[in-house]
């Protein structure tokens, strides 16, 4: 006879191998933004190194979160 899987989950603590597996999704969460990040503090010293204008910054930092939302809803394809 089957169990309600909530009751289950409430009464029995969790394994070794569901407590990494939880682990290592925080660690990928942790680590999902970190180009973007990146991109954001490495910016103004690239478009300067390059003479370009301040839009440029910008341009560039607003292209990055766009980009990576678009991989992110839609990984088989970028955007266009």
């Amino acid at each position: 006879m089957s169990q309600d899987p909530r009751t289950i989950m409430n009464d029995s603590p969790m394994s070794a191998l569901q407590i990494i597996a939880v682990a290592i999704t925080i660690g990928l969460n942790a680590l999902d933004g970190f180009d973007i990040l990146s991109i954001a503090f490495a910016s103004p010293g690239i478009v300067g190194r390059l003479g370009h204008p301040a839009w440029r910054y910008w341009h560039s930092v607003v292209h990055g979160v766009i980009r990576h939302g678009c991989r992110r809803n839609n990984p088989w394809r970028a955007c266009r």
